[in-house]
């Protein structure tokens, strides 16, 4: 008969049989899995959900200190808003404030390790609305709705996918990633990058040392991009119908013609004696100008119409249009 063993012999040293050997692997799986168990009860348990729904709301002013937000549209007209975290009671308060369809959300956290917590908004907004979004490292995701967002946040990042509208995005050191968005946008990032593809609209965009990418997007109006130590990549994938500026301080500011054919006036500026300018098409005529006791080359040409404006811009990097 086999001789079965207790997890306290095993634990005291006790000489043990074979047949107790072969068990150890059992017993070992079992002490995993009931300790696994209570972590993750304990998880669990740490874990608080706060969930509200409102209606009549017209505009959202929010702010966070460390939570990201994620929005996507309701079903049902109505506000519902999620908040999962797993602070404890005493380090954090959040505050809701209803008055006349407008609601005012206020995160404060009170701990001595906050970053170490988890923390999250789920927002499902009705289209057409207002928000306001104003955050310390918390980011935000906005996809298939239509809305007015603007937003200012140290170090979150920012995506909006399948969305409409206007949106006017700030951030210290995030990214800014547009996807198959329509509307009016304005982005700003101290370092990160920003980058617009499959989208239709107006666009002002700077970065401080990022890059800034966009193509397979149209123009409903004049767009504007600009970074100062990184590069600028412009893909007019739908050719030129609107003015245009990219420009760089130190990195390379380049327009793609994607296989169309150039329309309009089209304008190179470099430093003379550091930056570099490349086209494939010849130059109508050049000049040299002053500008804070640094000397500058402009060359520039046409094809049809001047109404449209395309200026390609770099101080010591390279200027470039490209077929």
């Amino acid at each position: 008969m086999m001789k079965r063993i207790s997890v306290h012999e095993m634990i005291s040293g006790v000489p043990i049989g074979k047949s107790a050997v072969l068990q150890f692997p059992t017993i070992l799986f079992v002490l995993v899995a009931i300790i696994s168990m209570a972590v993750t009860g304990q998880a669990f348990a740490r874990e608080k959900v706060i969930e509200k729904t409102f209606s009549g709301i017209e505009s959202i002013k929010m702010k966070v200190v460390l939570s990201r937000c994620e929005v996507v549209r309701s079903s049902d007209g109505l506000v519902h808003m999620t908040f999962s975290h797993d602070y404890d009671p005493d380090e954090i308060d959040v505050d809701f404030r209803e008055r006349n369809g407008r609601l005012t959300i206020e995160e404060d956290l009170d701990c001595d390790n906050c970053g170490r917590g988890r923390s999250l908004w789920v927002l499902e907004l009705p289209d057409g609305i207002k928000f306001r979004f104003k955050g310390a490292t918390g980011g935000v995701d906005i996809r298939s709705l239509d809305i007015d967002f603007s937003a200012d946040t140290g170090t979150g990042s920012y995506l909006i996918e399948d969305c409409g509208g206007s949106f006017d995005l700030n951030t210290g050191t995030g990214d800014i990633e547009l996807k198959n968005s329509t509307g009016e946008f304005e982005f700003n990032t101290g370092t990160g990058k920003i980058e617009i593809f499959g989208c239709s609209g107006e666009y002002d965009t700077n970065t401080g040392t990022g890059r800034v990418r966009i193509e397979d997007s149209k123009f409903d109006g004049p767009g504007e991009f600009n970074s100062g130590t990184g590069r600028v990549t412009v893909i007019l994938t739908y050719g030129t119908e609107y003015d245009i500026d990219a420009s760089c301080g130190t990195g390379n500011a380049t327009v793609d013609l994607d296989g169309n054919e150039p329309f309009g006036y089209f304008e190179f500026e470099a430093q003379e004696r550091r930056g570099r300018i490349s086209s494939p098409f010849e130059f109508d005529g050049e000049e040299e100008f002053e500008r804070n006791d640094t000397w500058y080359v402009r060359k520039y040409f046409q094809r049809g119409s001047d109404d449209v404006i395309i200026r390609i811009i770099t101080g010591t990097g390279r200027a470039s249009l490209k077929k």
